[in-house]
């Protein structure tokens, strides 16, 4: 099973850094904005875990808040 890992000030095992939000544009509808549109995001990670017990036992002790959501197939 796979979950998307959001990191907020700290960085998970594996995870991608993000640029700061001032390089960020958003897409809304199809229309460019300048900027992030959610503040304090700072990584990102595709956790490959049997279950959600396992993915924050990986973030216990970490530095951060993380958002810990499964991964949807397109």
């Amino acid at each position: 099973m796979q979950f998307v890992v959001l990191g907020f000030g700290g960085f998970a095992p594996g995870c991608v850094a993000l640029s700061s939000a001032d390089a960020a544009t958003t897409v809304w509808d199809g229309a460019l904005t300048p900027g992030a549109l959610v503040g304090g995001l700072s990584s990102v990670a595709l956790v490959e875990a049997q279950d959600l017990d396992a993915v924050t036992e990986s973030l216990a002790g970490l530095a951060g808040a993380f958002e810990v959501r499964p991964a949807e197939p397109r």
